[in-house]
């Protein structure tokens, strides 16, 4: 059966069909009553849980009736009256389908309601509020004249969050701005619109919808901590461990010789500065070639020590060649690489540098 709402003076045709000739058809029509619901007087009283269903196509808004904040197409309505009899979190949602707007307004007049929370249709997230004892709640369910059909939807007590923290990066070093993203873990996938991050340093930050960003001074290992609420009063507590380390050595000196001649061999310094944690360095040189790339032309690995104001040499040598001449000079890249947990030298920035050599024949 098809539902519509007729307007008196209006001329409607009607198109029947089938898929396959099966007869004759008959067709009826007949005048449907209005959902028992309609209209705001007559709010159908509901409890926790609850399951309460219905018809939209034979709903109505009534003249001035109060339109959603999300949602203020959905003009078939009906409505639910709830007086909670004691004081928790609720949750209205939609059961299937598409899944009607659904709002929640405190307040027992049409002309002296607060909107408490809206979900608009197809958005398929339930609404929740903070359902205080004695007080009542209108519930309206609608959507618009196209999309209006047949409705299920469930009361219930919102369930408790389940926090947690994301990080990013998640092995930060003392360079890095660490982003803090605190999750309610709600299956009702409500965010947290107030609360506390605790960076586990002596600092803090409120949350507040933006962005939590945070730099470290030392590397360590911090306890961080989350305290928030979402909007329907359900608070929860979350904590982790974040761990900062920074590796980071540096070029401190490449020395080239300022000149040479083809088929000299001469000494080519580099120096490794360290200050943090010992680590294993390859020094790798490279030679730019004819062909606008840089060679690799030599190699070597030490341990270096950290210690600060110290300064390791890496000892390499090269034999100048005709086609350096012709280019009228050697162009070297030198660059350090550490074998160090991820995401590496902290600053790699630091660990190239170039240097040139002016070439000539004999």
């Amino acid at each position: 059966a098809a539902t519509f709402r007729a307007t008196a003076g209006t001329t409607y045709h009607v198109l029947l069909g089938q898929q396959f000739n099966q007869g004759d058809l008959t067709v009826a029509f007949g005048t449907v009553p209005p959902a028992p619901n309609d209209d705001f007087a007559d709010g159908v009283p509901v409890s926790v849980p609850g399951r309460y269903s219905g018809d939209l196509t034979v709903a109505s808004a009534e003249p001035g009736e109060v339109r959603p904040s999300c949602d203020p197409a959905a003009e078939r309505s009906v409505w639910f009256r709830f007086t909670p009899d004691r004081t928790r979190p609720v949750s209205v949602q939609a059961l299937a389908g598409w899944g009607p707007g659904i709002t929640v307004y405190r307040g027992t007049s049409p002309a002296a309601l607060s909107e408490v929370d809206c979900v608009a249709s197809g958005d398929r997230r339930p609404a929740v509020f903070a359902g205080v004892a004695g007080e009542t709640y209108q519930i309206r369910v609608a959507d618009d004249a196209d999309a209006a059909s047949l409705y299920d939807i469930e009361l219930a007590a919102a369930p408790p969050l389940s926090p947690w923290i994301g990080t990013y990066p998640d092995t930060p070093t003392v360079y890095d701005e660490v982003t803090v993203t605190p999750y309610t873990g709600d299956p009702l996938r409500r965010d947290f619109v107030s609360g506390e991050v605790r960076f586990g340093d002596g600092a803090s930050a409120p949350i507040t919808g933006a962005p939590i960003k945070h730099r470290y001074a030392a590397d360590g290992e911090y306890r961080v901590e989350v305290t928030g609420s979402t909007a329907d009063g359900r608070t929860g507590t979350a904590a982790g461990t974040l761990k900062v380390e920074t590796h980071d050595v540096a070029l401190s000196d490449f020395v080239v010789p300022a000149k040479a001649r083809v088929d000299e061999t001469k000494q080519i310094k580099v120096s490794v500065s360290n200050a943090r944690y010992d680590e294993t360095v390859t020094v790798t040189l490279y030679r730019l070639s004819e062909q606008g790339y840089y060679q690799q032309v030599g190699q070597a690995e030490q341990w270096v020590p950290a210690q600060a104001g110290r300064k390791v040499v890496f000892p390499f040598a090269y034999t100048y060649t005709a086609a350096d001449a012709a280019a009228g000079k050697t162009s070297f890249k030198v660059v350090a690489s550490i074998d160090a947990p991820y995401p590496g030298d902290a600053r790699p920035a630091d660990n190239e540098l170039l240097g040139t050599t002016a070439v000539r024949a004999g």
